[in-house]
Order: C-alpha cells, then structure tokens, then sequence
C-alpha cells in the first residue's frame, strides 16, 4: 500500500487502501494475530483478479461440486473482497456464462438449474453475512412480475440494499399483481422494485402497476422501479405505465439507480 502524495506533501490513499485498513482492524478484534493477518491479505491479493474466482465457481458448480463452489464465494467474502465486486464481478458474469451456454446447447437444463440454487444459497448467506440494522432506513418491497422466475438478478441487487440498512420485503418470482397490492397496504414501503427479464412477461407490468397505484395513492409518495433485462430494452413503454426504467446491467449501477432515488 503506497499512497500518493499531494504537491504539498499530503498522503492519499484510496478507497481500496482505507478498505483494507478496516480490514485489518477488524482482524486485529477478531484476535487473528499478525501472521493471520499477513496470510489473509496475501490470499486476498490473489482473489483480486476475480477471473479466476468466477472461473474456478463456474467449473466446481457445473461439475456438481456445490458446497466446493459455495465455499470459494464464502472464503473471498471472509477476506475483505467487497460484496458489490463478488455480485457484480463473479456471481452475475457466471450466471450469464450458464445462461449462454444453456441456450448453446453445451450446458444442460439439470445444470443450469443445479447452478441457479448454488447461487441462490450463496446469496442467502452474503445476505446476512452484510445485512445491516437500521431503524430508520428506506423500506422496499421487492417481486418478480407474474410468470417471470428469473430472481436472481433482483436478489443481488437486494443484497446490496440489506448491506446498506434498507429494509427488505421480498416477495418471490412469479407474483400477481393483487398479491403485490396486499404487501403494499401491510408494509406501506418507499420504493416498489419490480423486475421483469423476459420479454413475454412485460405484459404484465400494466396491470401490476395498476395494481400499485390503487393500493398506494399518489401521496403516499411511493415510487415504482423496474429492472431486468426486459424493462432495458422497453423504458419508454414503462415510463408511459406510470414506472421509471433501471437500465444498467451491473448490480452496482442498479444499486446507485436505486438510492440515488
């Protein structure tokens, strides 16, 4: 770690140095002594080129090899590598890379789907591995519009949300649009985050944000967020619904859409 300086003389130190300072006081409280420490650092400089991380989960989890796959995630998580770079830069590129290969042929169904629950396990445990307690921070309520199943980009994104303190209301893939209005009337929340992937299910957007809008009045000042795939490539259709577009891909970019909110 090696600072630059100023013209004046003053060090600075970038965030991944002040991130790996935190790091090493919280080894320091955990009473890991200065051997352990100086081994776990010298393990997380090599996961810093997470290539090799989301090749090595990818092989393990295609392989059958789960809990091999799940524990790498778990390891990298346990040295400090940020939780936005393990979605952004390991989970969702190998989803992606399973999701090809599927459609390729080269992958099969029983694989594709053994490896959508290794990740879905794995995004349970860095869930409340990061979660966050705060009493006064934002409330949203989270689903997949009916017939979509594709969760797991939207679980990412919510990850980062628990991370930060918001409150989590997590409704599932696959939710009509009356069920979506029950939640709304019993958590009354801030943002409604709404995720569609596949074009054939952005039909039903309308009338889930009908649906929104009766159980929310406008001056409760509920805002309507939709992401995924489908919701990128038609924001001018979503706009029109009475919703606002996410359309970046990276988890990190949806989150800042999100908060900056």
């Amino acid at each position: 770690m090696v600072p630059t300086r100023t013209v004046g003389g003053h060090r600075l130190y970038s965030a991944a140095d002040v991130q790996r300072i935190r790091d090493i006081k919280r080894w320091q409280q955990d009473r890991l002594s200065l051997s352990e420490i100086h081994d776990r650092l010298k393990l997380r400089d090599q996961f810093e080129d997470l290539v090799g991380l989301r090749s090595r989960f990818l092989s393990q989890a295609l392989d059958g090899q789960d809990i091999a796959a799940m524990t790498a995630i778990f390891e990298a998580d346990a040295l400090g590598i940020p939780l936005a770079k393990l979605l952004n830069d390991v989970l969702r590129p190998a989803l992606v890379a399973v999701g090809d290969g599927w459609r390729e042929g080269s992958i099969s169904v029983a694989q594709e789907k053994e490896v959508s629950e290794t990740a879905r396990t794995v995004l349970t445990g860095l869930t409340q591995r990061h979660l966050a307690i705060s009493e006064n921070g934002p409330v949203v309520l989270a689903a997949c519009v009916e017939g979509e199943r594709h969760d797991l980009g939207l679980r990412m994104v919510l990850a980062l949300l628990a991370e930060q303190g918001w409150h989590i209301h997590f409704l599932g893939a696959d939710v009509a649009p009356r069920f979506i209005g029950e939640a709304i009337r019993l958590r009354h929340p801030d943002i409604v985050l709404l995720s569609v992937t596949l074009e054939e299910h952005l039909s039903a957007l309308a009338p889930t944000i009908s649906e929104i809008e009766k159980a929310a009045p406008e001056a409760d000042g509920v805002q309507i967020l939709v992401g995924g795939a489908a919701a990128a490539l038609h924001p001018d259709e979503i706009r029109a619904w009475g919703a606002s577009p996410i359309v970046h891909s990276a988890v990190d970019q949806t989150l800042a859409s999100i908060v900056s909110r």
